[in-house]
């Protein structure tokens, strides 16, 4: 296994951060396949890209993932919602 070399320390920062929200992004979609909405993996993924962009990083990648997130979670709430589904 060869180590990954980065040019300086502001690509190998915007690597991880989309490494990271690429492991919170797969946990999430577990989540969704399973039938369950996952409000914490939107959650979690909102905060990577808001962090990444105040950084002076590129968030278009997290901010695409937090986006089909959002729209999944909000099908899965809309679906619950027609068949009468209650967490509560």
């Amino acid at each position: 296994m060869s180590a990954l070399t980065f040019p300086d320390q502001h690509t190998f920062n915007q690597a991880a951060f989309i490494t990271v929200a690429h492991i919170v992004a797969a946990y999430g979609e577990e989540i969704i396949v399973s039938g369950s909405s996952s409000p914490n993996t939107e959650q979690c993924l909102e905060q990577l890209m808001r962090v990444c962009s105040t950084w002076g990083y590129d968030s278009s990648d997290i901010s695409t993932l937090h986006e089909l997130f959002a729209e999944e979670n909000q099908r899965i709430s809309d679906y619950e919602k027609e068949i009468g589904v209650n967490h509560d």
